[in-house]
């Protein structure tokens, strides 16, 4: 589970931290439109969108086919 954090660093910087099995994962996003990027990020994270394979990723192996 990912969540939004506020850094507490400097105004208009969050923080997209990683819960339960992904702690310790982060992504900073700063700027004035921070907010909504990060919290963007943090629902496709939770969405499973960062675990899709794409073809460009070592070790793809291609999707399935009907057939398989």
């Amino acid at each position: 589970m990912f969540e939004v954090v506020d850094d507490g660093c400097a105004p208009d910087v969050l923080v997209v931290r990683g819960t339960g099995g992904f702690a310790g994962q982060s992504a900073t996003f700063a700027g004035p439109d921070a907010r909504s990027r990060a919290e963007a990020y943090a629902r496709w994270m939770n969405a499973g969108g960062a675990f899709q394979r794409r073809r460009t990723d070592p070790g793809f192996k291609g999707g399935a086919g009907h057939a398989r």
